[in-house]
């Protein structure tokens, strides 16, 4: 959680090419195209991997697969955040351009592409893929307790990766034009580090390319392939919506294999506006958080909720909420309510006065906070 506990963000990007080599118009060029890639690589491989831990969850839906999923797509919304605000090193000059492009090189669009994808394409995580992932997660938190969202969820999250999968083979084509331009001894060598750092943008089209025509036909088909999709895709989400307006009361509770201790969702607090962390701590005190790609063997055994611009009394009536389903604080003040929980696990929720923010912490024990419905229609 940003304000209870330091969250590390570990990279390990680092940019390639120019530091190894003599310091010319080409290793610029052949650097900052790389290390676009590899951005692009990590964006989409971890979103993919996300992508189908939300699917593995709507097909199988136990609490380890949905508290996986949680995780990843927690994990993918700080990582999304993160390009949104990083700027894209561009070394290669239009000087160094001009100068390729006199030794027959068709490389003029690839220094446009470049400067797009720093200003409109961080402009586009900033004010589209986080909307989507921040809907993931509020959808993975409380709305896929409802069958028909949990479907929902599974086909918004097959679309994303059909989404992606098409944007890694528009970097793949570019980078294949690129190669067909370049001459032999430097087209090896983008190929070499294109194939060591982003092998999930070079494996978006195996089919050989011999030509820059053919590169160009492959392109004209994606852009078609694409348009269309976009399409089908609103037209589809479009006709759930107005579903989902229609059959409003009708509510199916999905079974989750495996629930732990279910506790009510706090009624103040919007699922798309909090934030949502699960974490590792051990058994001296110190914290882990997932890392990218990561195959999760271990659940976290805390987790956070934190949601800014409540008040005094939001925190009152949560713990009040609590007693209605028969939990009472074993240490309390005006602004802090802790439960010792069964198996020697700990709930604290509580009240900062100075952000005016209700957190909400379990540590030491699996707990699920679920819409007051669920919990009514799934007690025994």
């Amino acid at each position: 959680m940003r304000r209870a506990v330091a969250f590390l963000l570990v990279l390990m990007m680092a940019p390639v090419g120019a530091s190894a080599q003599e310091d010319t118009a080409m290793q610029r060029f052949l650097t900052d195209w790389t290390n676009a890639l590899y951005q692009v690589e990590d964006r989409y491989s971890q979103e993919n991997h996300a992508l189908d831990l939300i699917v593995r969850f709507s097909e199988e839906p136990t609490w380890e697969n949905m508290v996986i999923a949680q995780t990843m797509t927690e994990f993918t919304l700080r990582l999304l955040e993160y390009y949104g605000n990083l700027a894209l090193e561009i070394t290669a000059t239009s000087e160094d351009y001009a100068a390729l492009i006199a030794q027959g090189m068709d490389i003029a669009d690839v220094r446009n592409t470049l400067e797009s994808y720093d200003t409109i394409g961080r402009d586009d995580i900033r004010q589209t893929e986080l909307a989507v992932w921040n809907d993931f997660m509020a959808e993975l938190m409380y709305y896929a307790f409802e069958a028909g969202e949990l479907r929902e969820m599974a086909r918004a999250a097959q679309n994303q990766k059909r989404l992606n999968e098409m944007n890694l083979e528009e970097w793949c084509l570019i980078t294949h034009y690129i190669l067909l331009e370049l001459p032999p001894d430097e087209a090896q060598q983008l190929a070499d580090w294109a194939n060591r750092y982003t092998p999930a943008v070079m494996s978006a089209y195996s089919q050989p390319l011999e030509t820059t025509n053919d590169v160009l036909n492959q392109y004209d088909d994606l852009l078609a392939r694409m348009e269309e999709f976009l399409s089908t895709d609103m037209t589809e989400a479009l006709t759930v919506a107005q579903y989902r307006l229609d059959n409003l009361q009708q509510l199916e509770a999905q079974p989750i294999e495996g629930l732990p201790l279910l506790l009510p969702y706090p009624q103040a607090v919007t699922p798309e506006a909090a934030e949502y962390h699960h974490y590792w701590k051990n058994e001296a005190g110190e914290i882990s958080t997932a890392t990218r790609l990561m195959d999760i063997q271990e659940l976290p055994n805390c987790f956070a909720l934190d949601a800014s611009s409540l008040a005094l009394a939001d925190y009152q009536a949560y713990v009040l909420l609590l007693a209605d389903f028969g939990y009472q604080p074993d240490e309390m003040n005006d602004t802090a309510a802790l439960y010792l929980l069964d198996g020697g696990g700990e709930l604290l929720v509580f009240w900062d006065d100075g952000s005016q923010c209700l957190q909400i912490h379990a540590s030491g024990a699996q707990v699920c906070f679920a819409p007051q419905w669920y919990l009514q229609a799934t007690a025994s």
